[in-house]
């Protein structure tokens, strides 16, 4: 039986195009359902993680702690200052830029020296330094969470408006 083609597979191309004409905000949200369901489901509960050991040479930057505990606090204090968009306080931001720079700082000169016979004295102070200061960062936003989660408990919002702003909250 004689009939039109079918259409053809949609290449990499095209799929990259549909993907970008989608929304941060609703691939985002995509994402979320799939792990509501996925939980809901028990079909994982993430309590396990599996890596792929294969070696693949590719142009990537290896994470360093330094670096996770600098774009950590970034990325809280980027976050905390986007929760009025929920109708709730803002973290205060007096001082977290500055607490960015220096962990950001901290983070550079790490990597300056690390890897150097001489300088190995030199980055293990930076660390510590780091890591005290990481603590002292961690303090402060977790009294700027807590402040922000109990004036959530007191707004009066849309079930949708609360999931919303729960998920920015953990």
């Amino acid at each position: 039986m004689a009939g039109k083609p079918g259409p053809e597979p949609a290449g990499a191309q095209h799929l990259s195009e549909n993907l970008n004409a989608v929304s941060n905000a609703t691939r985002d949200f995509i994402h979320k359902a799939q792990l509501r369901h996925i939980l809901d489901e028990g079909l994982d509960d993430f309590s396990s993680l599996y890596l792929d050991s294969t070696a693949t040479q590719a142009n990537t930057e290896r994470p360093t702690e330094s670096g996770l505990v600098a774009k950590l606090v970034e990325r809280i204090c980027r976050r905390g200052s986007k929760l009025d968009r929920f109708g709730l306080p803002n973290f205060d931001p007096s001082g977290l830029e500055e607490l960015q720079q220096e962990l950001r700082s901290m983070h550079r000169e790490i990597g300056f020296s690390s890897g150097k016979p001489k300088k190995q004295g030199k980055v293990k102070k930076l660390y510590y330094q780091l890591l005290r200061r990481g603590g002292r960062a961690c303090k402060r936003l977790e009294r700027e969470l807590a402040r922000a989660q109990a004036a959530l408990e007191r707004q009066q919002l849309w079930p949708s408006e609360r999931l919303a702003a729960e998920e920015v909250l953990p």
